[in-house]
Parts: structure tokens; C-alpha cells; sequence
């Protein structure tokens, strides 16, 4: 597989929106990690900083400032759903 296909574009890119929809927070590591379970591995993965930029672009992660030290960034989804389900649970509780 050859991160330069669309066919890759297409599943990483699917794969960070389910992503940012079930999590708070990601990172690219998560990321490879499906990826590579789903047939989708890659020997370099450069190509997933423009992964991540697109997805910023279409408003479903934000990058979050980190020291820059940090070698892996930290995104923070737009589109987490998690949030929405606490709510109703500690309604339900109150």
C-alpha cells in the first residue's frame, strides 16, 4: 500500500473522523494502529501530517499547542460525541 493512493487518503481519512467522533483526543499513533490492522500499514508514514491537516481544515480535529519538545502532536476532536453521552448519563443520575 502506498500512502500516496487515494484508496489510502480515503481510509485514513474516514478512520480519524470515526476517530474524533468516539474520542477526545488523538494521536497519530492510534492512528497507525488501525491502520495496520486494517491492511492499511504503511513503512513511512509522513504522509499523515497531511492527514491530520485536512481533517483540521474540515473542522473535525483542532491541534492543541504543545512545548516543542513534544514529538508527537496532540489533536483534540471537534466532533467528539463522548461528550453528549456523559451529559445524559449524569442527568440521568441526578
Amino acid at each position: 500500500m502506498d500512502g500516496k493512493s487515494q484508496a489510502w487518503r480515503d481510509a485514513a481519512g474516514k478512520l480519524i473522523e470515526a476517530l474524533a467522533r468516539d474520542n477526545r483526543y488523538i494521536v497519530s499513533d492510534i492512528l497507525i494502529v488501525f491502520l495496520e490492522s486494517a491492511g492499511y500499514g504503511l513503512k513511512d508514514y509522513s504522509t499523515l501530517g497531511g492527514v491530520f491537516k485536512r481533517a483540521a481544515k474540515a473542522g473535525i480535529i483542532s491541534k492543541i499547542e504543545q512545548p516543542k519538545r513534544s514529538k508527537q502532536s496532540l489533536w483534540v476532536s471537534n466532533v467528539y460525541k463522548g461528550a453528549s453521552l456523559e451529559m445524559e448519563n449524569s442527568d440521568a443520575r441526578n
